[in-house]
């Protein structure tokens, strides 16, 4: 879990494990900004909180995907 936690949190752009959520963490930062994202914390013991930022501007010039 922690590097995974890592990965998702660094600018690096290889990952070998959870490509989804990167993937899907790349787009949104892409589409909405540096701002936004998917950001995970975990605790062992305590669990796991992912949290999932998104802009609520709509942009009608951008395609949907």
């Amino acid at each position: 879990m922690n590097k995974m936690l890592t990965e998702m949190n660094s600018a690096s752009e290889q990952i070998d494990s959870s490509i989804g959520l990167a993937n899907v963490n790349r787009r949104i930062k892409l589409f909405s900004g540096p701002k936004y994202g998917v950001l995970l914390e975990s605790e062992i013991g305590k669990g796991t909180c992912v949290t999932v930022k998104i802009s609520n501007k709509s942009n009608k010039n951008k395609q949907e995907l």
